[in-house]
């Protein structure tokens, strides 16, 4: 495990909405699209229904222009509409000798869909080789967010090998009341979903191949208020964990010169973007508009 303290962006803003976006794209707020959409836009051909996947909700980071992500809210409800039969679906779907283009598009949306959903319910069920093997007991009900789809992403790296990229969405973490005991069952939630995608992993042999990410869009202020919470601050904690992880603590927090009350950003945020795009094989620059390297010795380089 590594901790990045501090971590934010130059000028921040206390906004959840202006801070997710300058994450999701890479702060090059000119850009529509999320930063690793565009890195999946030139691969849309070659993707699969599970290539990049969001967990829990959207994910703004991985819209591109031709290819969208796999967004699946809950397991459960992944599927076909129940109210039309999957027969008649597929049959619409089934490619027409017809040179309408925009009849064409839809029929593929249709067919791309129906794999998707019929992939992921293979992976869940596990009838995808050997994703049967990675959490052997589904989470309980009384499992956490976090836990619960964490457990579904270990079982989505074992049965579509061809998935790069899962994002999952937790929230709760706006803790502007009652802190102290939000956070012990958040960070409960969030030790044992990690925890179980690390054990899940290696029982698959796939622990090698992942590079877990934990980030929030901002911090929190230093002094409590009035409700025993924190209110939205500017530099942050990021996380990573995995067997490539170089473990230990990056950044750092310089409380005796704070910016308005917050930590001030220590580590820039496309210091933690680098590491992730040269995970995945995607050169920075071309990415992120430039490299950072101040977190270069974060992990170990990926084998190919």
């Amino acid at each position: 495990m590594a901790a990045v303290h501090g971590i934010g962006f130059a000028e921040p803003n206390r906004s959840h909405f202006v801070a997710m976006d300058r994450w999701a794209r890479a702060d090059r707020m000119s850009e529509p699209l999320g930063w690793l959409g565009r890195w999946a836009d030139p691969l849309a051909a070659s993707l699969g229904p599970l290539d990049t996947v969001a967990l829990s909700g959207g994910a703004p980071v991985l819209v591109g222009e031709r290819h969208q992500p796999a967004v699946i809210l809950t397991p459960e409800g992944f599927s076909l509409p129940p109210t039309v039969p999957a027969d008649v679906l597929r049959s619409m779907a089934t490619p027409a000798d017809d040179d309408d283009d925009l009849f064409a598009a839809v029929q593929g949306s249709y067919l791309a869909a129906i794999g998707t959903v019929d992939a992921f319910a293979a992976i869940v069920s596990g009838e995808s080789g050997d994703a049967g093997d990675a959490g052997d007991d589904p989470p309980s009900d009384a499992a956490g967010g976090i836990t619960s789809s964490l457990a579904v992403a270990a079982k989505i790296v074992a049965g579509s090998p061809s998935t790069r990229l899962i994002v999952v969405n937790a929230g709760g973490f706006d803790t502007h009341a009652n802190q102290l005991a939000d956070h012990r069952e958040l960070l409960a939630d969030f030790a044992a979903g990690v925890d179980r995608l690390l054990t899940d992993l290696a029982a698959t042999d796939n622990a090698s191949r992942v590079l877990t990410v934990a980030i929030s869009e901002f911090g929190r202020r230093v002094a409590e208020n009035a409700s025993g919470g924190t209110d939205h601050g500017a530099g942050g904690l990021a996380m990573a964990f995995g067997p490539m992880v170089h473990g230990g603590v990056y950044g750092g927090v310089d409380f005796a010169t704070l910016l308005d009350g917050d930590v001030p950003p220590m580590v820039p945020t496309a210091a933690l973007l680098t590491v992730c795009a040269g995970w995945i094989g995607a050169d920075p620059a071309t990415l992120l508009g430039a490299a950072d390297a101040s977190l270069a010795t974060l992990v170990r380089t990926p084998s190919p």
